[in-house]
């Protein structure tokens, strides 16, 4: 079982919850900037009602073994923020966000080599802060290293 924190939850980082909820075995932190009574994520497969603790302050934030970002390119100091109480324990980051230099922009406050740049492939839409629509499937890629497989 990993614990597992993910930064922006939007479409794509609720999708991501649903998933790894739907996995199993893994305790979900979600961490937003305004509170959530909840997640519910339409998948292609039917709901999935998430369950997770909801935080809004990295203060409020523990220690997890992997961190997502999965926050839009130009929020990355604003998700930094996360980052210092939940990697205590040398957490790796996945970072799910649109184009590149996912790297470049996330060096400044993670050791380049805990930092994984994922490409995502999924049609989806929030609906409200709660309420996310999954239309496709998602597809990850992720670098064929010791740190993508770790994360696949």
């Amino acid at each position: 079982m990993a614990r597992i924190a993910i930064v922006g939850v939007g479409a794509i980082g609720g999708v991501t919850a649903a998933l790894l909820q739907q996995a199993g075995g893994h305790e979900l932190l979600l961490c937003t900037r305004r509170p959530m009574s909840g997640l519910s994520v339409e998948t292609p497969d039917g709901l999935v009602k998430v369950q997770a603790s909801f935080v809004t302050s990295p203060s409020e934030a523990f220690e997890v073994d992997w961190v997502i970002v999965s926050t839009k390119a130009y929020h990355v100091a604003g998700a930094a923020k996360w980052l210092e109480q939940l990697c205590l324990n040398g957490a790796p980051v996945a970072v799910l966000q649109n184009g590149v230099e996912h790297r470049e922009r996330f060096a400044p406050y993670v050791p380049m080599e805990k930092i994984l740049p994922v490409m995502v492939d999924c049609p989806t839409e929030r609906h409200s802060p709660d309420s996310v629509q999954q239309r496709l499937v998602m597809h990850l890629k992720v670098p064929d290293n010791a740190l993508g497989r770790d994360f696949v």
